[in-house]
């Protein structure tokens, strides 16, 4: 049997990519304050899919049509308002939203053909959290040519840093509440991203195996962006978490140009509640480069500097 391509309901998807840690939240937040981008939603199942493609473990076809249906089912719902996050704590809370009357008002409305054809206006985009699927957005832009995304990058020893105090050189795989999908090395599960230097990243420590992991993303990441068309390129935007703190309104300006949507009066309480503009995020950096330094190998603290180095001469690795 062969899937059936069915007839799309989204086009205007729109997502907020970048390593774990990166600030993607942040960014939804203020993304908020352009008109007619819909509050942001995470679902796991959406980058999954795309590396699962990449390991070969599902056919390309097969994940696309999932994709697709998982979207417009969530869209679907979130225009109705169902299943709208109320945990008050999460960022990706409905409570967090400028616009939470307008989805507390949607729980009363008819479901349907209204519904239906409000979406198929193409008035909206529809917000999505991935984390690093940027080497894996091929699966994106061949199931919706109209994508957006928008690819949050950080300085990469903050990264690696907090993802030391997060566990991540040690939570793939055997952490009841890691849902990502791992694959099976020779010593137990690895991530997917380092499935070419598996042997490498199983026989390193934690921290080696943090800055193995987000040096194999980096690379994936530029080699992808090196294959795409100029036109798929174009609908990459770039922006720094370091930019987004020191001159946050400048980066809505860019956003919202890039999606070619009005800056809502709202994003003036918006940046107030996130308390931004604020000091640039390095003045803690040299305690953060001290504990690496004397948890990793001589050749991964290497390793960190050369993209710190990249990073700072460029103001983001990708760019």
């Amino acid at each position: 049997m062969k899937i059936f391509q069915r007839e799309k309901l989204v086009d205007d998807l729109l997502l907020v990519d970048g390593i774990t840690r990166a600030g993607k939240f942040l960014l939804a937040d203020l993304l908020a304050g352009c008109k007619n981008v819909e509050h942001v939603q995470y679902f796991g199942l959406f980058e999954h899919l795309a590396y699962m493609v990449r390991m070969g473990v599902i056919e390309k076809e097969v994940s696309g049509a999932i994709l697709q249906c998982q979207v417009d089912n969530s869209a679907y719902d979130l225009m109705v308002g169902r299943n709208l996050n109320s945990r008050i704590g999460d960022k990706s809370s409905i409570y967090r939203s400028p616009h939470f009357k307008e989805y507390l008002r949607r729980t009363l409305d008819d479901d349907g053909q209204r519904i239906t054809d409000e979406v198929k206006k193409r008035e909206r985009y529809f917000t999505y959290i991935v984390h690093e699927t940027l080497p894996n957005i091929d699966l994106y832009f061949e199931t919706y040519p109209d994508l957006k995304v928008i690819n949050i990058e950080r300085n990469p020893v903050d990264l690696v840093y907090s993802w030391y105090r997060k566990g991540w050189g040690s939570r793939w795989g055997v952490d009841p509440i890691d849902f990502s999908m791992s694959f099976e090395g020779t010593e137990g599960p690895i991530p997917w991203f380092v499935y070419k230097i598996y042997e490498q990243w199983e026989n390193s420590n934690e921290m080696d195996k943090i800055i193995l992991a987000q040096s194999q993303v980096y690379e994936m990441s530029k080699t992808k962006l090196n294959s795409l068309t100029k036109l798929n390129r174009s609908k990459i935007l770039f922006i720094s978490y370091e930019d987004i703190v020191t001159q946050p309104l400048k980066e809505v300006e860019s956003m919202a140009r890039f999606l070619d949507r009005e800056i809502l009066p709202i994003i003036t309480a918006i940046l107030a509640r996130e308390n931004l503009p604020n000091d640039h995020p390095k003045g803690k950096r040299s305690e953060k480069l001290n504990v690496i330094k004397s948890l990793a190998s001589e050749q991964c603290f290497e390793m960190l500097q050369e993209l710190n180095s990249l990073y700072e001469d460029k103001g983001g690795m990708l760019r």
